[in-house]
């Protein structure tokens, strides 16, 4: 489809990418703590997000590549591995997706691993009412579908929620204020809601990016520290 093509051809030529973020957590018993986080992206699928303190020491640190998501808990010296899937990383992070569409996202393209893969099964109208885009693909695996709101000109996705075969909204993403940054246009605001026994409700401010920087192989793999123990995710 060629609204799909538009969407990806646009972070095609970006390989990698520094964000630094502010966000608003309510989740459990947090309730609108203020979160400072360094996010490292590089195609196709790395991902290294460290969560800071109020002084810049890491609390946190997730990691994740092709085949390994790894996270780090220095405040509670607990270290846990396993695929890189979007319920294992669901668990850590409010982001229901692969590791390489959490990188898409970011950058304002789709999150395609979601999407199912014949295009000739998704639908597409003009919501004349917000202006966008509305396209509708079924879910790559699993029932449901997933919906997208996708800007016209910039092709940056706008909305996305995927629905379960009940007709309920287990995870949505809302995007705001796209803005040039580095010559590329991308959402400097994310709101990221999951549904269900542990809701949570999180809200990105992106404070700086930048593109195509040099990140090299060992930020997006992690051992744990000698003598901690390493607990399954799967």
């Amino acid at each position: 489809m060629a609204l799909v093509n538009r969407m990806t051809a646009r972070i095609d030529n970006i390989t990698s990418a520094r964000f630094r973020v502010v966000s608003e957590y309510y989740g459990g018993d947090v309730r609108g703590a203020n979160i400072r986080q360094v996010v490292l992206v590089r195609a196709p699928s790395d991902l290294h997000v460290q969560i800071l303190s109020p002084f810049g020491q890491t609390l946190q640190t997730l990691v994740a590549n092709s085949d390994t998501l790894s996270w780090y808990d220095a405040e509670n010296a607990m270290f846990y591995r396993g695929t890189p899937s979007p319920e294992n990383i669901a668990r850590l992070l409010p982001f229901h997706l692969t590791a390489a569409d959490i990188v898409r996202v970011l950058l304002g393209g789709p999150p395609v691993d979601q999407m199912g893969y014949d295009p000739a099964n998704y639908t597409l109208d003009w919501d004349r009412t917000a202006g966008r885009y509305h396209l509708v693909t079924p879910l790559a695996s699993g029932d449901g579908h997933l919906e997208l709101g996708v800007a016209h000109g910039d092709w940056t996705i706008v909305s996305a929620k995927r629905i379960d075969s009940a007709g309920e909204a287990v995870f949505e993403l809302r995007t705001g204020d796209i803005a040039s940054r580095g010559g590329f246009r991308i959402p400097t605001r994310l709101r990221l809601l999951i549904t269900g026994d542990s809701p949570v409700d999180m809200s990105m401010e992106v404070e700086s990016v930048e593109f195509d920087v040099p990140l090299p192989d060992t930020l997006f793999a992690l051992e744990p520290p000698q003598g901690i123990d390493v607990l399954a995710l799967d």
